[in-house]
């Protein structure tokens, strides 16, 4: 199929964990997209990045990982 005339970009950026009614959001705004009709949509991972501060962004865990990360600290024993 081959298309012709003006087109958009739309972005939407979302968690991998996100969910819609217990499916993840990233299916389910596929899902609705195909049906209202563009030409096409794409789920696509970033595993890191920078915003428009130029403000880097941590990688996110993955599944099952504990998400916050752990430190130990060095003390005297009792």
């Amino acid at each position: 199929m081959k298309l012709s005339g003006p087109s958009r970009r739309l972005s939407i950026f979302i968690g991998e964990t996100d969910q819609y009614r217990h499916v993840p959001l990233y299916h389910e705004t596929v899902t609705r997209a195909k049906k209202a009709g563009p030409a096409g949509a794409s789920v696509l991972r970033g595993i890191e990045g920078y915003g428009a501060g130029s403000r880097e962004t941590e990688p996110a865990p993955e599944a099952g990982d504990d998400p916050a990360p752990r430190r130990h600290r060095r003390g005297r024993s009792s």
